[in-house]
């Protein structure tokens, strides 16, 4: 990393007089000042365009590349392979907090930097004074066991001695729904059955996004219904389940650990 581009004397007497001999000059004591005054100008803004360049690269909100990984050096902050600067960033403000330890930011920190990980979601005294839980969510719904293991050997690192913690995946609220569409008179059979696929890959999509500790809404499956298609005029739910068991179509919540997905069965999403 060239933090200065730097030029002997003689590099720059060698580099002038190159310059007056590409340009020429007349014998006219104006244009004679001007002329030296451009070529020592020039050095000047290219000294300044550098002193720049590291002004700005010398902080961490806007550093990036090698000039990032020499803050984070200073921070004792290494990168991990193939982070990205804005990753990056995040880990080397953090760093203090981090090296801390037995505090919120580095226990979250040490789940995050397990490969595979998505979040982590933190509940204090979960298990009374003295304990937390660590919610991680993957991919899959359900995190491998490599990776529970691999953020509670990382978590274990940061923790106060005597402090009690679990890292657990989300509990699952399957749901299964099943909807008839009423569509306008002038749909064909044809558009009638590739709105009813449209609907539920759009609402399939609606609950793969749901996150953790976010409820469902009557309105949010609305939206999602409606906005396939203008030929939609309305729908009616004809069977609403939360873990096999039968509800009402309303706004549901969960707990904090808990997340709405869809139920593994063939039958989870039917559109009539």
């Amino acid at each position: 990393m060239i933090l200065l581009n730097t030029k002997t004397f003689e590099e720059l007497q060698e580099e002038d007089l190159q310059n007056l001999q590409n340009v020429g000059f007349s014998t006219s004591a104006g244009s004679i000042a001007k002329l030296f005054l451009g070529l020592v100008n020039r050095n000047i803004a290219d000294l300044y365009d550098v002193l720049t360049l590291n002004h700005v690269q010398s902080f961490v909100s806007t550093a990036t590349g090698s000039y990032l990984e020499a803050v984070g050096a200073l921070m004792a902050c290494e990168r991990l392979v193939g982070e990205e600067d804005a990753d990056y960033r995040y880990r080397i403000s953090k760093s203090v907090l981090t090296t801390a330890t037995a505090n919120e930011t580095a226990v979250r920190l040490a789940a995050l930097s397990v490969s595979g990980v998505q979040d982590a979601i933190l509940k204090k005294y979960s298990y009374g004074t003295g304990s937390f839980s660590v919610l991680i969510t993957t991919d899959s719904p359900e995190p491998a066991p490599e990776i529970i293991a691999s953020v509670q050997s990382n978590v274990e690192k940061v923790t106060a001695y005597g402090t009690r913690f679990e890292v657990t995946g989300p509990d699952a609220v399957s749901v299964k729904l099943t909807l008839k569409l009423m569509t306008k008179d002038t749909t064909s059979v044809a558009v009638s059955q590739d709105l009813k696929y449209s609907v539920r890959q759009a609402l399939r999509d609606f609950f793969a996004t749901r996150r953790v500790g976010e409820a469902i809404t009557t309105d949010q499956i609305t939206q999602e219904v409606m906005n396939v298609n203008a030929s939609i005029v309305t729908y009616t739910c004809e069977r609403f389940s939360l873990n096999g068991l039968p509800a009402m179509f309303v706004n549901q919540d969960c707990r904090w650990n808990e997340r709405f997905m869809l139920s593994s069965d063939a039958d989870a999403l039917i559109i009539l």
